[in-house]
């Protein structure tokens, strides 16, 4: 009798912790941060060593902005569950956010003490990856040879993959994503594989694996099923597709650049363009209209096109054609040309007679160590590209890149003499000290990798240009409500010859996307053709 009456004051305090931690997490779930904040710390004031009040109050406190008290309560879990690995997995992916060397250091330390957690391992050997490249996990880690053990989880093959896709091909890229796929069977694996076989055209086979997607109503499978039955000539069944995809809830960029995509990939470039036109006359979508212009202004070509994708070369040209201009794409980190693809940057002024050529960074280094295929350095690499230039005769040359790529635009088009440089959300500064002054926390994998291989003076596009004495006309076009990339553009508003171009419409750093949804595209490239026309 006298067990039963104390057990209840017990099962009664369990009861009243499991109550408030179920609204707590409800209000989370729901949204209702600050009030789930006020919740968690509720439990905690009574129970005071909860571990999933004390992580819980961590995640509202971050997601309200308040960094320093979510480590805290992070820090207050591991402090009192050293046996349990979740908040060394909280600390470290807040770490990570501010500070990969950090995130590292957290990681290995918790691998090492919980030996048997894979997720704790394959996150250790990711930010290894992220943060040495070749140089660390990557440099021995054999992919094929992996791929039949299960030591690793899949997110930690993806890095491995992100950190080769410079020398890797799009065809080994594509295998290894099957590969992937099947050894971690999921609908975001069968996705991967299916982009990775749309970007090597193979379209039937990537129909296929969109098709496999166990979810009809999914987003991204609707859109490359769409891109997919366009490129095979099936335009009913795209039409339908892009109906299906455009009715969700997507993005207007996000539709902006799967249209694009859908018009790149199609064998009748008039006919697709048609279906857009179609399509918008429900949407009334403006930048859709600027594409459907764009679309309508590309011309029969007067000279051949460049066949293949953008990384297949580190530089090529296409033929003179019939004026003496070339226009110079420069790819990104991504390695492509931003949201639009550089195949139709070709046919735009392939119609034109307007030779244009491609260039590609695998360094990763923003051009600034130059491009192996022409030259050891920045200046060989210059040299080369204007004897290559004056034997084809090309003596008017424009440049044009987003995010990396427009940072390159700009050096190459001061180096080359360029009539004028396109820069879309090109960076002007990626010290740490510029990026945690402007609170830009972006890609802090690829910014940790470019301070350690780059001078202070290549990282500073600003100070590189400002003692320059010969600049080319620099278009610096970004997102203005796009704050990081913003900060980035005012950086150089100041120097002579540089032109800010905001665009007001759309928030994303793929700006040369936003600025063909607005126009901008089409009338910057229409002023370059009379650029070239005035001589």
């Amino acid at each position: 009798m006298s067990n039963a009456i104390h057990a209840r004051p017990d099962r009664m305090r369990f009861q009243d912790i499991r109550q408030r931690m179920e609204t707590a997490r409800d209000l989370e779930g729901s949204g209702s941060l600050e009030e789930a904040f006020s919740a968690y710390c509720s439990v905690l004031e009574s129970f005071p060593s909860i571990l999933f009040a004390l992580l819980g109050a961590g995640r509202t406190a971050y997601r309200l902005g308040q960094s320093a008290d979510a480590l805290e309560h992070y820090r207050r879990a591991a402090e009192l569950h050293p046996d349990r690995p979740e908040p060394i997995l909280y600390i470290a992916q807040q770490q990570a956010k501010d500070d990969l060397v950090e995130a590292a250091k957290t990681y290995s330390a918790g691998a090492s003490r919980f030996p048997d957690n894979e997720l704790l391992r394959s996150l250790s050997a990711e930010a290894s990856v992220h943060l040495h490249g070749e140089n660390g996990l990557s440099a021995h880690f054999d992919i094929d040879a992996e791929l039949l053990r299960s030591e690793y989880q899949e997110r930690v093959f993806l890095s491995i993959l992100s950190s080769r896709r410079a020398i890797l091909s799009l065809e080994e890229l594509s295998r290894y994503h099957g590969r992937l796929a099947e050894k971690f069977p999921s609908d975001p694996s069968t996705l991967r594989y299916a982009r990775a076989l749309m970007a090597t055209r193979k379209y039937q086979e990537a129909l296929q694996a969109f098709e496999a997607v166990s979810d009809d109503a999914n987003a991204e499978a609707l859109m490359g099923r769409a891109i997919c039955n366009g490129a095979l000539g099936e335009f009913e069944a795209s039409r339908t597709l892009l109906e299906r995809y455009m009715s969700g809830d997507v993005s207007a960029h996000k539709a902006l650049e799967t249209c694009g995509t859908f018009l790149d990939a199609s064998p009748d470039l008039g006919r697709a363009t048609d279906i857009v036109h179609d399509l918008n006359r429900t949407v009334g979508d403006p930048g859709l209209e600027n594409l459907i212009a764009f679309s309508r202004s590309i011309l029969p070509p007067k000279r051949a096109l460049l066949n293949g994708d953008i990384r297949d070369h580190s530089f090529r040209v296409s033929a003179a054609g019939e004026t003496r201009a070339v226009v110079l794409a420069f790819a990104g980190f991504g390695l492509r040309t931003g949201a639009l693809p550089f195949s139709l940057i070709d046919r735009f002024f392939a119609g034109h007679g307007v030779a244009v050529g491609s260039l590609v960074d695998a360094q990763g280094c923003l051009f600034w160590k130059g491009v192996a295929s022409l030259g050891k350095d920045l200046g060989a690499t210059v040299s080369a590209l204007k004897a290559e230039l004056a034997a084809m005769n090309l003596d008017r040359t424009y440049t044009l890149g987003n995010s990396g790529g427009g940072a390159a635009a700009m050096v190459y088009g001061c180096e080359l003499g360029a009539r004028r440089a396109l820069s879309f959300s090109g960076p002007t500064d990626l010290r740490k000290s510029f990026l945690a002054r402007i609170g830009d926390r972006r890609a802090q994998a690829v910014i940790h990798g470019l301070n350690k291989r780059l001078t202070d003076r290549e990282l500073n596009l600003r100070g590189w240009l400002e003692d320059r004495e010969d600049r080319c006309a620099i278009h610096a076009y970004y997102c203005e409500k796009e704050k990081d990339d913003a900060a980035q553009a005012a950086n150089i508003s100041h120097i002579p010859g540089v032109s800010l171009r905001p665009i007001s419409r759309y928030s994303a750093h793929e700006c040369i996307g936003s600025a063909l949804g607005t126009g901008d595209l089409l009338r910057e490239f229409n002023s370059i053709l009379e650029d070239i026309r005035l001589g």
